[in-house]
């Protein structure tokens, strides 16, 4: 099969795996109309702001740790400039597919100067790190929850704890094998290389998103109807077991649907089904927006010094 082909296949691929989730939600919005009209719903400012708030304090330490591993890894430490391209690429992540997201980050950066082969292993540690912080986080909060089953959580720890600790024994074994690669093809090879106290820095770190999105999921239902939804701990387990499913969508065809499908039905345990599934929608949309207004803050920020940059 040729590229295009299955490029072609995939996309294909995607496009209908998001229509199948999305005429599930409408089905169930439809069927359960009358139940959806006669819910407790109310819009609360308070806490709507609160659901913002705590998902942008989650992308601003995200970026924090981008900005230290790019540092780190490639000696590329203008703030500023990765501070535009994190945010700009980060709006692609809504896209089905993380090959938007991807090739957007290695078009940008190489711009920058930056090789391809470090941003593509910043990004594939960034993915590890952050399904590890993800999964710390779950198992640290496993004992104050009943509604999530164990083998969720033993899921999630075993290949976790396999790589983790590869990664601490051998923090530089992707770079390595990356070098391998560079060598057959007579490319240049990557010089800089993470320790184990990076790991441990960075994946600490990538815990306080998880807390501050879970965070951010409590205060949802709260702030789009009266009906009361999980406490904070509960908010936060189930925000983290389906951000951690979604993490497969870098591997599989579609981004969208796995987290919403699993926040549904774990927020169906305190919220009807058919209001769980309009809370988890309308929560996604707060978070797309969110981060529209990051990107077009980064934009507009380093707008002024790319100018100054280019007139002088």
């Amino acid at each position: 099969m040729s590229l295009v082909r299955r490029w072609l296949t995939v996309r294909w691929a995607t496009v209908s795996l998001v229509l199948i989730v999305i005429s599930l939600l409408m089905w169930l919005v439809v069927r359960n109309w009358n139940e959806l009209v006669t819910f407790p719903w109310r819009l609360h400012l308070g806490y709507l702001s609160l659901t913002m708030i705590l998902h942008s304090a989650g992308l601003g330490v995200t970026f924090v740790v981008w900005h230290l591993m790019l540092k780190r890894l490639s000696g590329f430490g203008d703030w500023r400039v990765n501070f535009r391209y994190y945010y700009v690429s980060v709006l692609a992540k809504r896209v089905p597919t993380s090959v938007p997201f991807i090739s957007g980050r290695l078009v940008m950066y190489r711009q920058a100067g930056v090789p391809a082969s470090i941003v593509l292993n910043c990004i594939a540690l960034e993915a590890l790190l952050v399904g590890a912080g993800g999964v710390i986080t779950l198992v640290t909060l496993w004992p104050f929850t009943q509604h999530v089953p164990w083998q969720i959580f033993a899921v999630f720890a075993a290949p976790t704890a396999f790589i983790m600790g590869l990664l601490l024994v051998r923090p530089s074994v992707f770079f390595e094998l990356t070098n391998q690669v560079l060598r057959r093809l007579n490319r240049p090879t990557l010089d800089r290389f993470p320790v184990g106290q990076d790991i441990i820095l960075w994946t600490m770190l990538y815990v306080i998103p998880w807390v501050t999105t879970g965070a951010s999921f409590y205060f949802a239902p709260q702030a789009l109807s009266t009906a009361t939804g999980p406490d904070p701990l509960q908010s936060i387990i189930i925000s983290t077991v389906s951000m951690l499913i979604s993490l497969g969508s870098l591997l599989l065809p579609a981004g969208f649907g796995l987290k919403e499908v699993a926040s549904t039905i774990l927020l169906s345990s305190w919220v009807p089904l058919p209001a769980a599934s309009v809370i988890v929608i309308a929560y996604r949309v707060i978070h797309t927006v969110d981060e529209i207004i990051f990107a077009l803050l980064a934009l507009v920020a380093t707008a002024r010094i790319t100018t100054t940059t280019n007139s002088t």
